[in-house]
């Protein structure tokens, strides 16, 4: 250990900013699925594969491989029967109902999301696990940085 000598760097000389993945549909598969009750959310995790000769923005590292994150809202939050959505039409915990609605029938997973037993069944048995997606990758700014986030998935035909 004492022959150990850190390799120098310089933050402003050094600092590469991340790739992008450019926006587009792109094939990928279900690797993770986390019902997260204290964030009222389901946190899908969709890893890239099948985009062969598709890359990041730098033109070299390669979009397979890389996770991205969706999320479907709940309506679980305490508070949001009361609420309206921001646009003014319904309450939040209408909207969330709504909104989950279309992506299980979008989705085919109508059952699988009927209500939160049924979500935390799937969940917990792991059923969404390798099911093969398309997903809609966007980026987005967020705190004056940008990155990339998944719009919207889709089953392919």
């Amino acid at each position: 250990m004492a022959d150990f000598k850190p390799q120098d760097f310089d933050i402003q000389k050094d600092y590469v900013s991340d790739p992008l993945i450019p926006n587009g549909w792109y094939k990928g598969s279900v690797t993770n699925v986390k019902l997260n009750v204290d964030k009222h959310n389901l946190a899908w995790e969709i890893t890239l594969n099948g985009n062969e000769g598709m890359y990041f923005s730098d033109g070299k590292t390669p979009v397979d491989g890389a996770k991205l994150f969706f999320r479907n809202w709940l309506p679980t939050k305490p508070g949001d029967e009361n609420e309206m959505s921001p646009s003014g039409k319904q309450t939040k915990r209408q909207s969330k109902i709504n909104m989950l609605s279309k992506f299980a029938n979008k989705i085919g997973l109508v059952e699988e999301l009927r209500n939160m037993e049924s979500i935390a069944t799937t969940v917990q048995e792991k059923k969404f696990l390798g099911m093969e997606i398309v997903a809609k990758v966007v980026e987005n700014e967020y705190n004056g940085e940008i990155s990339n986030q998944i719009d919207s998935l889709v089953r392919p035909n």
